[in-house]
């Protein structure tokens, strides 16, 4: 009975002590859309300088990972599946750091950490029988956001985002940096599109949230510039990666303006 007693008594102190020293920085895309699969990133820091860290356990949600060893005053990163079923500000969910070290008899976890908040956008949805090209809204009609911005000028070289065209890949900057690399070039002249949300005659609201992402990133990847009028506010044309997230995050927090 002592020899058992001495036995859960250091188990659980090794245990805690494995734990002990342990922090978690996350890592998210700034774009996030409803319904779409995202890696989140998960960095598991071990401030102790003079022991390792063993079999811990990331649990986020459902979803949960295992990093088998972490070296004094080391780092390791892996990567976690995660989606989210609505828009808005979404909370990430409390994140469990557990281990079943050393003999997998006892299990111990810290408290949770603070579930980081996140910007989800509609989720994007194509339809037929609007024109926003000009700014307006018809019933009918072939929509124009098919205008490509034109193969001028290297405007800038930028991280590579899904839905560029493997041809602008900057294959000597992605081989420098170890990332992918995509070349933007100066858009040509083309008229700039200002959508007035009231305007956009879809009855369910959702639905003309998801459409409004759809033609926001269509134009903007076609390099053209594309403002918004919701609410109370107004932003002017323009075509930048920064732009798009800011105009797609009015959206995603839509109901502010519905006050």
């Amino acid at each position: 009975m002592g020899a058992l007693l001495s036995f859960l008594i250091v188990s659980g102190i090794l245990g805690k002590a494995n734990i002990s020293g342990v922090t978690i920085a996350i890592d998210m895309p700034d774009e996030i859309y409803a319904r779409q699969d995202i890696p989140l990133s998960i960095t598991v820091v071990n401030t102790k300088r003079l022991s390792p860290a063993f079999l811990l356990r990331m649990a986020v949600r459902d979803r949960t990972i295992v990093v088998p060893y972490v070296g004094r005053g080391g780092k390791r990163s892996q990567f976690l599946s995660l989606s989210f079923d609505a828009r808005g500000i979404q909370a990430v969910g409390d994140i469990h750091v557990c281990s079943a070290f050393p003999f997998n008899f006892f299990v111990r976890c810290s408290r949770p950490l603070p579930s980081p908040d996140c910007v989800v956008f509609p989720v994007p949805r194509q339809l037929s029988g609007v024109d926003l090209s000009d700014g307006k809204v018809h019933d009918q009609g072939d929509a124009h956001i098919d205008r490509r911005g034109g193969d001028l000028d290297i405007f800038s070289i930028r991280d590579y985002m899904t839905g560029d065209p493997l041809r602008y890949i900057n294959w000597k900057a992605s081989a420098r940096t170890g990332r992918l690399k995509t070349k933007e070039f100066t858009a040509p002249a083309v008229e700039p599109v200002i959508i007035d949300f009231e305007r956009v005659e879809i009855a369910d609201l959702e639905l003309k949230l998801s459409y409004l992402t759809f033609v926001i990133s269509s134009l903007v990847r076609r390099q053209v510039p594309v403002g918004l009028k919701i609410g109370r506010s107004l932003f002017k044309p323009g075509f930048s990666r920064l732009h798009k997230i800011r105009l797609l995050t009015e959206l995603a927090c839509y109901e502010r303006h519905t006050d």
